[in-house]
């Protein structure tokens, strides 16, 4: 064979070769392109985990794919797992492990040798029981370029991760990201609907029993009155005066919360009149307008459509304000087995309508106290703290789970599930309500420039909304002392008022109430 021959043969021996890899990469592109179609069609955030891990696989031939999102205070990274695989989630600190490198340096890592590298974490080996060998991981950065976590390959089968692998996988981060992203937003509008069906059930269900009772109490009272039975009449018409004055109270918390309506509207039309008349005067073509006296006179107008009525502002001295407030409390609840204290300091003052402050101490302390058991532990706590008036409501109770936290200002939703939820005396344990009371406060503080906001964590024993709590401490199985219950749940609410002149800051003085007070024998 001539050298021109065998030269042929080996200049196509290398082009079919060059043919195959080609081929080989076009294949394994068309895989990512038709896996990134998957992994974005699926809203299901159950079914995303499977999906994301199934396509991944298959293309880089991997034993294990993980993904680890950052936490809402942006301090640890979870696992993001399928639901049925909840049990097995992984926490750690942003500082720590390969993915949490990644995390804070938005980089790609190839570490072929996991246990000689020491930014490796094996405590999530030893917590899995898997062996990790070498790994590729990438972060996850949003379109608003924010990085929510890291998504990770392990144990290639085939020898050790390659640079291609690493663009292999990034190409599937940004398929990731944006089905991640698709499937929350999702499952936020399907969690909203689901609390505005709950809502409408609740607030049915709140309207439906003292309609039902108010109906009972007018045939009983036309038998009554025919019977001229005075002593049952009185107590008749108390009963039918009680529902009313409840149905009252819904009418009123409805009215509170449907002037939040009418705010936008006054500040959105006097914003749009106003930037209308700061046009015309920088035209200075019609000298004759005077513009200033144009715009107050409208502006005006529209408040006296719009405004609400004025508030009755008055100056309030805070201790005297909230022992008030929980003498009164303290004889609805004498029946409650509850501890409850007050740490305020002196001489604090707070500018405002003293029905509205009245209302919101009130709603606060009455949503601790039915969410506390007997036995527990409930503070009033008023001081300053950053220039501002601070009330704050603490609670040691069942706590709020992750997805009603969402809901919880948003009104007529209540934590309960409507299969399991009961109206009760107010102030029991669990009572039930329209949910309306903090959506309530939620506007006054729109509306007259304080802030409301809160903490909670949900009681450990019952994790779940289904889960209910027995009712007081001794009766819990899960527990052996006061303590165990202290520190597994509890809500903390916090008010915010502009400090006034005259509120000067002196040592708080713990001030509790004797047992009697609360019910305790």
């Amino acid at each position: 064979m001539s050298a021109s021959t065998r030269n042929k043969q080996k200049r196509v021996a290398i082009r079919r070769l060059g043919d195959k890899h080609i081929q080989a990469q076009v294949e394994k592109y068309s895989r990512l392109i038709r896996a990134g179609q998957i992994i974005t069609a699926e809203l299901n955030v159950d079914a995303l985990f499977d999906a994301i891990s199934d396509q991944t696989g298959k293309i880089l031939d991997v034993e294990r794919c993980s993904i680890f999102l950052v936490d809402e205070d942006q301090k640890n990274l979870c696992s993001f797992v399928a639901a049925d695989m909840e049990s097995d989630q992984i926490r750690f600190s942003t500082d720590q492990g390969i993915a949490g490198w990644v995390f804070c340096n938005r980089t790609p890592q190839i570490v072929n040798n996991a246990y000689a590298d020491a930014r490796f974490y094996r405590e999530v080996d030893k917590a899995t029981g898997f062996r990790t060998a070498n790994i590729l991981c990438v972060p996850l950065v949003s379109h608003r370029r924010n990085c929510i976590g890291t998504m990770q390959v392990l144990n290639k089968k085939g020898g050790d991760f390659t640079a291609e692998d690493a663009d292999i996988l990034t190409y599937m981060a940004s398929y990731v990201t944006v089905a991640l992203e698709n499937s929350f937003l999702y499952e936020e509008l399907r969690e909203t609907d689901r609390a505005r069906q709950k809502a409408v059930n609740h607030l049915s269900h709140e309207l439906r029993t003292p309609l039902s009772i108010l109906s009972s109490v007018l045939t009983r009272f036309a038998d009554t009155a025919h019977d001229h039975d005075l002593t049952h009449l009185t107590r008749t018409v108390e009963r039918g005066r009680r529902c009313i004055d409840r149905l009252n109270n819904i009418q009123e918390k409805v009215e509170d919360i449907v002037g939040r309506k009418t705010v936008d509207c006054e500040k959105q039309y006097t914003r749009i009149f106003e930037d209308l008349i700061c046009l015309v005067e920088e035209t200075g073509e019609d000298t004759t307008i005077h513009c200033g006296q144009l715009a107050a006179h409208v502006i005006d107008r529209i408040k006296s459509i719009l405004a609400f009525e004025p508030e009755r502002i008055e100056t309030i001295r805070v201790d005297l304000f909230l022992k008030n407030i929980y003498h009164q409390t303290a004889e609805i609840i004498r029946k409650r087995r509850l501890r409850v204290s007050l740490a305020i300091e002196d001489a604090l003052y707070i500018k405002m309508d003293g029905k509205i402050l009245e209302k919101i101490c009130d709603g606060l302390l009455k949503n601790a106290i039915e969410n506390t058991p007997d036995e527990g532990k409930i503070k009033l706590t008023a001081g300053n703290a950053e220039g501002d008036i601070f009330l704050e409501f603490k609670d040691h109770g069942v706590g709020i789970t992750p997805a009603n936290k969402k809901n919880i200002f948003k009104g007529f939703f209540h934590t309960q599930p409507t299969r399991h939820y009961s109206s009760k005396t107010p102030y029991a344990f669990n009572a039930g309500g329209t949910g309306t009371d903090l959506l309530r406060m939620q506007t006054y503080a729109e509306r007259l420039g304080f802030k409301i906001d809160f903490s909670s964590q949900r009681c450990r024993f019952i994790p779940r909304d289904a889960d209910t709590c027995p009712g007081s401490l001794s009766l819990c199985e899960n527990i052996t002392d006061e303590m165990d219950c202290m520190g597994s749940g509890g809500s903390i609410f916090t008010v915010r008022f502009p400090k006034i002149d005259g509120s000067a800051k002196r040592p708080i003085s713990a001030w509790r109430f004797s047992p009697r007070h609360c019910g305790v024998p």
